[in-house]
C-alpha cells in the first residue's frame, strides 16, 4: 500500500496534540526511520528526507488538530 507523506505528517501532528506523547514520539520515529515523510532536493538535485521537526518549522501555521477539522468538514458532506 502506498504511503502519503503529507497525511503521515498530519497524523503525527494530531497525535502530538493528544495527552499520550509516547505514541506520537514512536509514530514520528517510525516515519523518520522508514522514510515516510516528504523529501526535498538540494541545489545539486540530491534528494533527502525532511525530518519531522523541519516539517513542523516549515508548517508552523498548521495546528495540531488540522486533520480532525479536515475530516470533520468532509463528514459534513456525507
Amino acid at each position: 500500500m502506498a504511503s502519503s507523506p503529507g497525511l503521515n505528517f498530519l497524523i503525527a501532528k494530531y497525535l502530538r496534540g493528544l495527552p499520550n506523547s509516547n505514541l506520537a514520539n514512536e509514530f514520528v520515529q517510525s516515519l523518520e526511520q522508514n522514510n515516510l515523510l516528504p523529501s526535498t532536493h538540494n541545489w545539486n538535485g540530491v534528494e533527502r528526507q525532511i525530518s519531522f521537526s523541519e516539517l513542523e518549522q516549515q508548517y508552523a501555521h498548521v495546528p495540531d488538530n488540522h486533520l480532525f477539522h479536515l475530516l470533520e468538514n468532509v463528514m459534513s458532506y456525507v
